[in-house]
C-alpha cells in the first residue's frame, strides 16, 4: 500500500533530478531478527546495516535520512564528501551523537561513549562497502556487541562500534548535518 501511494505521489509530482525506486524489504527485515535491540525503531532502524545488499550493484553511493529530520539546505552539499570517501576507501559517514552513550563505555572502555555516532544521516560508499565485505564486518561486530551486552541500545551502536574497531572505514561529518535539539 505504501509503495502505491509513494509511486502515485512521485508520478504526479514529477520532481526534477529525482529518481525513485521502491524495494520490498520484508525478507531483509526477517534476516535481521537475530539483532536484539531495545530501541523503538528496531525493525526499520536495523535495515541501515543492509543497504548495500538491498540496493542494486549499479548504485555506488547512497544518502540515508531519517524520517524525523528536517532538510534545510540543498542535499547536493553532502555529495562533496563522497570524493574523500572514495579516495580513502571510507565505507560510511555520519555525524557524532551530541550526548554520551554509557553502553559504549561498557563495550569499549572509558572514552567509548565519546565516539558515538548518530545514524539519522548516513552517507554510504556502497562500492567500498561491497569491496570491503561490509556484510561480514557489521555482523561480526554485532555478535561481539551482543555477546558483551546482550542487546544493542539502539541501531546506531553498531555503526559506532565499527567506527571504533575500524576507524579507516568511517568519516565523521560536521554536526550541522544532524543537529539535535534537547
Amino acid at each position: 500500500r505504501t509503495g502505491q501511494i509513494l509511486s502515485t505521489l512521485f508520478r504526479t509530482w514529477s520532481p526534477t533530478r529525482v529518481r525513485t525506486s521502491f524495494y520490498n524489504i520484508e525478507d531483509d527485515q526477517k534476516r535481521l531478527n537475530w539483532v536484539k535491540s531495545i530501541h523503538e525503531v528496531t525493525g526499520f532502524g536495523q535495515l541501515k546495516y543492509v543497504i548495500p545488499e538491498i540496493l542494486p550493484e549499479y548504485v555506488e553511493k547512497a544518502i540515508f535520512i531519517d524520517t524525523d529530520m528536517f532538510v534545510l539546505e540543498d542535499l547536493s552539499i553532502l555529495h562533496s564528501y563522497f570524493a574523500e570517501m572514495e579516495q580513502k576507501g571510507i565505507m560510511f559517514a555520519t555525524t557524532t551523537d551530541q550526548y554520551n552513550r554509557a553502553d559504549l563505555d561498557r563495550s569499549f572502555g572509558k572514552g567509548g561513549s565519546a565516539k558515538s555516532v548518530n545514524s539519522g544521516l548516513v552517507l554510504y560508499n556502497l562500492k567500498a562497502m561491497r569491496q570491503g565485505n561490509w556484510s561480514r564486518l557489521w555482523q561480526e561486530t554485532g555478535v561481539m556487541l551482543m555477546n558483551k551486552l546482550g542487546y544493542l541500545e539502539c541501531p546506531q551502536d553498531l555503526f559506532a562500534a565499527v567506527a571504533i574497531i575500524r576507524p579507516d572505514t568511517y568519516l565523521r561529518l560536521p554536526c550541522v548535518y544532524n543537529f539535535q535539539i534537547g
